[in-house]
């Protein structure tokens, strides 16, 4: 199979670095960012929309962007990159955009490739690999364009790709099929939750209203210095750990050794049933402590210890999700450089106390729920396990 650089088949057009002070509350103009790049790599306009003035899109007329055309991202986290160079098809929905700085319009010769194709071939962990080099060790990624039409793919003939993108196609259905009935149990737990405890913010049906330190036994952060770190031994998490309704041990975990750890409880030992919030970074990842390992953490992520005899973990854990909570913790986030959620904010946030016995019931309405979800996890997991496999078989 022939290989060939990005720039051979294809060449990049630079966005327009569009100012905060052009924008307006309302027209049939918008401006296409980033962020409207979503991490399934899906194209949301309606996503934090950017208004311009109309007349703006005929004055920046060599910027307009239409159905179909193929934008890329051209900035991404370091670690975890999520839509740097991955090709997204644009929908207007009938609006003007416009192309913003740090995204690039792909124009690409589509007698040699064809788009379902180059979605696959960029979307593979080799070329995430490969755009990560250019980090620099920094916090983020900012390829230009050769480096981003530096990459070398494979090009097959196009009835070859046609071929790879059905069998590629057919396998990304089942992931989505389970996708989908994962986010539908997760919905049926919101329903649940709002039809037991009604709207929190407005607190409907009168329920106590206390603080997380009311309820709490401890409320603390992980280590506030920095610990030794080994290759082994016990672990060590962060923000980029927690997230909502789990902790992720696939992302990158450190560790440290017993003696480290037993100077570190002194000040947060994690159990489980503990409630864990990420609070550097991206704050409010929110989930129980649901494994036994005995680990700790860096200051980055903040410990509740719910007190049992008024405050079920499972329901504390629904309540910190919601969106009234949400929104506090944003609200008290300190934002000076990167978004913090410190202690005191975090002791002061709105409890809205339910009868300790309605409180268990959800929970157990909840397990029942979340058995069945399991199932979903583990064919998901099966799904993309073969998703994987054909990716290999077919780019090798």
């Amino acid at each position: 199979m022939r290989v060939v650089k990005l720039s051979e088949i294809a060449d990049l057009k630079n966005g327009h670095a569009f100012k905060s002070k052009d924008y307006i509350d309302y027209s049939n103009t918008l401006n296409c960012r980033m962020s409207n790049i979503r991490p399934d790599g899906k194209f949301d306009l309606s996503y934090n929309p950017k208004y311009l003035p109309d007349h703006f899109y005929d004055k920046y007329e060599s910027y307009r962007l239409h159905d179909d055309d193929v934008i890329i991202a051209m900035t991404d986290m370091a670690n975890e990159p999520k839509i740097l160079g991955v090709p997204t098809l644009v929908k207007t929905n009938g609006k003007n955009v416009l192309l913003n700085q740090r995204v690039g319009k792909l124009e690409y010769d589509r007698k040699a490739v064809s788009f379902g194709y180059l979605n696959y071939v960029l979307n593979r962990e080799i070329v995430k690999n490969y755009y990560k080099q250019f980090a620099g060790g920094g916090l983020q990624i900012n390829l230009g364009k050769r480096d981003l039409l530096s990459v070398k793919i494979p090009l097959p003939s196009l009835s070859e790709q046609k071929a790879i993108v059905a069998k590629l196609d057919r396998a990304q259905r089942l992931i989505d099929i389970d996708k989908a009935m994962l986010a539908k149990y997760d919905q049926l737990i919101q329903s649940v939750f709002l039809e037991m405890f009604g709207d929190l913010r407005s607190n409907e049906k009168g329920f106590e209203k206390l603080t997380i330190d009311d309820i709490s036994e401890k409320v603390t952060d992980g280590d506030h210095k920095t610990p030794n770190r080994t290759e082994t031994g016990i672990m060590l998490l962060s923000a980029r750990n927690i997230k909502n309704g789990y902790i992720d041990l696939e992302e990158k975990v450190d560790h440290i050794p017993q003696e480290e750890y037993d100077r570190m409880i002194n000040r947060c030992l994690p159990e489980f049933g503990d409630i864990l919030i990420s609070c550097s970074g991206t704050i409010g990842r929110v989930t129980k402590v649901n494994i036994h390992e005995p680990f700790n953490m860096v200051r980055s992520v903040a410990l509740v210890k719910p007190t049992k005899e008024k405050i079920n973990s499972t329901y504390l854990e629904s309540m910190l999700q919601s969106e009234y909570l949400q929104s506090e913790m944003t609200k008290s986030a300190n934002t000076s450089s990167q978004s913090n959620l410190f202690l005191g904010p975090i002791k002061k946030l709105p409890v809205v106390l339910p009868p300790l016995g309605l409180q268990k019931e959800f929970e157990k309405n909840i397990n029942r729920i979340r058995v069945e979800k399991s199932k979903t996890e583990n064919s998901l997991l099966k799904s993309e396990a073969l998703f994987s496999s054909l990716v290999q078989e077919v780019f090798g």
